[in-house]
């Protein structure tokens, strides 16, 4: 808190849940854009990372059928 009053910065806290607002989204082919407003001091990131489960994928390739 000190370093905070000593640079002249503002303490402040951020809510617990983000509530996106005018959410829009829409899927073409291999894309996906997805449109929302937050307030002030919130990242869309933080919305992404919750929303966005990574799911590992490994492709096998089967070396017989390949052309030379």
């Amino acid at each position: 808190m000190a370093l905070i009053r000593g640079n002249r910065m503002r303490h402040d806290r951020r809510e617990i849940s983000l509530h996106p607002t005018d959410l829009s989204w829409s899927a073409e082919q291999d894309e996906v854009k997805v449109c929302f407003w937050l307030s002030s001091g919130n990242f869309a990131t933080s919305i992404f990372r919750e929303v966005i489960e990574e799911i590992p994928f490994e492709r096998e390739y089967n070396q017989e059928n390949k052309s030379a």
